[in-house]
């Protein structure tokens, strides 16, 4: 999963999981394409889309018990977790607060995105 690192271990900074950490790497990008960034289309793989009305409960499961903190997880741009109106939310935050205008993510959570990215069409 999106949790193991090289070593086998759990990584204990889950920054680069969270919106800072993508707000980071588009910063990154933004510094080094310069002109041309403004014709560049961002994406994101999302790990996860879950429709649920226990955000919390969902980030446990999906962190497999391999977290203690699941707070950086509720922060995370890379799994969306809520009502579809919330993830509908997420992904419009996504757009109009990092540019991130194309979404992928893993077959399982294929459908609650579409339904999540239907009203923003």
């Amino acid at each position: 999963g999106g949790f193991t690192a090289r070593n086998g271990r759990v990584p204990t900074d889950l920054r680069q999981f969270r919106g800072d950490g993508l707000a980071d790497r588009v910063d990154h990008v933004r510094r080094h394409a310069g002109e041309r960034f403004a014709r560049l289309e961002l994406s994101v793989l999302v790990q996860g889309v879950v429709v649920t009305g226990d955000r919390r409960g969902a980030a446990v499961d999906f962190s497999q018990g391999l977290i203690d903190d699941v707070g950086p997880l509720l922060d995370s741009p890379f799994l969306l977790l809520g009502t579809e109106a919330e993830l509908t939310g997420q992904l419009r935050r996504l757009r109009d607060e990092a540019g991130v205008t194309y979404v992928t993510t893993f077959e399982r959570s294929s459908e609650p995105l579409a339904l999540a990215a239907a009203p923003l069409r």
